[in-house]
Order: C-alpha cells, then sequence, then structure tokens
C-alpha cells in the first residue's frame, strides 16, 4: 500500500515546500509568567514556548490547565 501511495504524488519529494502556509489553526497563544505574576513572554503557540525554552509541551498545557501550579519556575496562562 505505500507503494501506491508513492506513485500518486511522486512530484512532491523534490518541490520545495518552504513558502507553503502551515496550517497554524489550531495553535493558541500562551503567556510566560514569573511565580509572581509579572509577565515575561507571550508565545504564539505552546510549541514555539517548547522549542525556544526546551521544556515538555505536556508540561506547559497541564500548567496552562491548572493541573500543576507552576514548571521550572514559570505559570503559563
Amino acid at each position: 500500500m505505500a507503494s501506491s501511495r508513492n506513485r500518486l504524488f511522486p512530484f512532491l519529494k523534490n518541490t520545495d515546500r518552504s513558502g507553503w502556509k502551515k496550517n497554524d489553526s489550531n495553535s493558541k497563544p500562551v503567556a510566560r509568567d514569573d511565580l509572581e505574576g509579572n509577565l515575561l513572554k507571550e508565545y504564539p503557540s505552546i510549541t514555539v514556548a517548547s522549542r525556544e525554552l526546551h521544556l515538555d509541551k505536556k508540561a506547559i498545557i497541564q500548567v496552562a490547565k491548572e493541573k500543576y501550579k507552576q514548571w521550572n519556575g514559570f505559570v503559563w496562562m
């Protein structure tokens, strides 16, 4: 079955997709606060925040959903 999929769009292997719009319809902005409630930085998505700070996305989500109060000294909203 995998070989049949490769035959459908063989031109996509060599296509430059860097200019294609990414589907960010599910991304939500997130704010990083310190433990006193001071805003430190806002990020366009949880993924961007986790990449910049080298933190796990799941930890940021759990703090934002208030399952945990803080993670690595930050509060996420």
